[in-house]
């Protein structure tokens, strides 16, 4: 029963190979500088799971007596249940590719881990640009802990016992970088979390209402006897088509509920700068109407968010249009008029899912605004982005507000700087740009990238200041 000079000596061969080469990738991650704690953390479960892979290899070859007594199926198991960790290793570490200092926006991302922390507590996340037009949220905590214990040996186990309970790896575009009003994106992908922590789909689910007799009709016109009697009995039945449309449709429900729910908590999180920055992302290569399985049209997703920015006191709005300057107002009336134009879906199967989904978008406000509770940009806040409006327009870093005369100054807030950044970017322009003595031929391009690259700054400043209040308040403690 000797393997040796056997298969599974190639097997064990290759496999050290695979883990060589990741080594050397893991190594040459290390010299290298990230923004955060998140990519180290990563990059060390990913190194000694890979340790511990190499030195199992190196004991099964080792082991004559364990080849002696397991038969080739039996030996190739045992490796395998130690090889198949590689393609995952290789897939955490795609993140760190994009995660280094000079792939991110730096000064934007330790004041964004912060609020995402506020968010989801006891969080670690690393934030990654990828060749991709295209925001994402990945939670790979739970994830790595059912593949690593698992794996029937203890020593996987033990690996992840440190690993932080939640950890999400959240990437953006990589061409958009410093784009940091673009980032307010990332407000959903926070929510997307929320969804799943707070399971709000066991609270909207329930209250869908399915047309089952448009399903019957659809799947009666799909199974049409009109083929030669030769081929029917190879065509699914009326009973097989409408399981398996009521199966997609319930997947597509569930996904068109976690987008809507996760751009309202966006909302909720980031105020109007999500809703100017999903306008600006979406429509610039979505078409207005273009539906999939897993995400509602733009048109839908523009309702919901412009309903619950609209003036009221009910509990599906928050109540910031008011406070709009009059170009934005003007702005937000004319998407809003867009957004609740009715237009009906061509694909019956799109149609069934919006008319069951559309009815609860009330619902899903409201359960946002619940889920989100104290973490709610408020209108107070976004009022005082006027002045925040007027610093940045005259080319300084809205970091504070001064009060009294300057003799009392009140620091503000990442998300009310970004709100003052989308309000300047979609009003301002001109006049920030004058201020800036540009050419009015490079009003444009470079008036932009200036105030992205202010705005950048001005997120840097802050998290200086509330850092250097968390050592002053730590020392403060010690002295007690």
């Amino acid at each position: 029963m000797a393997l040796k000079g056997s298969l599974i000596d190639t097997v064990l061969e290759a496999a050290r190979e695979r883990c060589e080469a990741l080594e050397k990738e893991a190594t040459r991650f290390e010299n290298r500088r990230f923004p955060s704690q998140g990519p180290r953390i990563l990059l060390n479960l990913v190194r000694r799971t890979n340790d511990a892979i190499k030195g199992s290899l190196r004991a099964i070859a080792e082991d004559t007596e364990l080849r002696e007594l397991l038969t080739p199926e039996q030996f190739e198991l045992k490796v395998y249940r130690h090889t198949e960790f590689l393609p995952y290793l290789h897939w955490l570490l795609s993140f760190l590719q994009g995660a280094e200092v000079y792939d991110t926006p730096y000064a934007l991302i330790p004041p964004l881990r912060r609020f995402l922390r506020k968010c989801l507590a006891d969080s670690e996340v690393i934030f990654s640009s990828q060749h991709e037009l295209n925001y994402s949220f990945f939670e790979v905590a739970e994830n790595i802990r059912r593949l690593y214990e698992n794996a029937g040996e203890e020593k996987f186990k033990e690996l992840v016992k440190e690993f932080p309970s939640n950890f999400i790896a959240i990437t953006f575009p990589s061409v958009e970088t410093n784009h940091v009003l673009l980032h307010c994106m990332i407000a959903h992908e926070i929510g997307h979390g929320i969804f799943v922590r707070d399971k709000l789909h066991e609270k909207l689910f329930p209250l869908v209402r399915i047309d089952h007799i448009e399903i019957t009709r659809f799947a009666r016109h799909v199974t049409k006897p009109e083929h030669p009697k030769s081929q029917l009995e190879l065509l699914p039945t009326e009973l097989q088509v409408r399981q398996s449309l009521t199966k997609k449709i319930n997947d597509s429900i569930d996904g068109w509920l976690n987008e809507l729910c996760s751009d309202a908590i966006g909302l909720c999180l980031f105020g109007p700068a999500y809703y100017f920055a999903f306008l600006n992302f979406i429509v610039s290569f979505h078409y207005f109407d273009k539906t999939a399985l897993t995400h509602p049209a733009p048109r839908l997703r523009l309702r919901l968010l412009s309903e619950m920015i609209a003036d009221g006191d009910s509990t599906e709005t928050l109540g910031y249009a008011p406070y709009f300057d009059d170009n934005v107002s003007r702005l937000y009336e004319s998407w809003k008029k867009e957004a609740s134009t009715e237009r009906e879906l061509g694909d019956p199967l799109y149609r069934i899912v919006s008319q069951a989904v559309t009815p609860l978008l009330k619902m899903i406000a409201n359960t946002a605004i619940e889920s989100s509770k104290e973490l709610i940009y408020k209108t107070e806040q976004f009022n005082k982005t006027d002045e925040l409006c007027r610093l940045l327009v005259n080319v300084i870093p809205p970091v504070e507000l001064v009060r009294t005369h300057g003799a009392e100054r009140e620091i503000t807030d990442l998300v009310s700087v970004l709100n003052a950044g989308w309000q300047v970017y979609l009003s301002s322009m001109e006049e920030f740009a004058k201020n800036l003595r540009l050419d009015s031929s490079k009003n444009g391009p470079e008036s932009k990238e200036r105030l992205l690259q202010i705005l950048l700054k001005s997120v840097e400043l802050l998290e200086t200041i509330t850092r250097w209040k968390e050592v002053q308040i730590a020392i403060k403690g010690t002295r007690h």
